[in-house]
């Protein structure tokens, strides 16, 4: 699924393998939703990478698929902390 919001949001974060400040590339986490070679995940499904680190995980090494993993879960939270407290306050308001 497109999301846009959430690309902008992942491309703002440093890169998740060597931690070069961003604009980072948002890097589409195939594995997860059974895409693999071919196919794109949907935008929720990737972690931030600069070019090298991106290039490099294309060419075959780099992050492990756990490490990946706990990237994404990680800004997947941070961004969903962020969306619920923007609609509370709205709500609020």
């Amino acid at each position: 699924m497109k999301n846009t919001d959430y690309l902008d949001f992942i491309r703002m974060h440093p890169c998740a393998d060597c931690g070069k400040i961003g604009p980072s590339i948002a890097h589409h986490v195939s594995f997860v939703d059974g895409t693999r070679i071919g196919g794109k995940a949907d935008d929720e499904y990737t972690i931030p990478l600069c070019m090298v680190c991106h290039n490099n995980i294309h060419a075959g090494y780099g992050m492990d698929e756990i490490d990946i993993l706990r990237t994404m879960v990680k800004l997947l939270v941070e961004e969903r902390k962020k969306t619920h407290g923007k609609k509370e306050r709205e709500k609020s308001d």
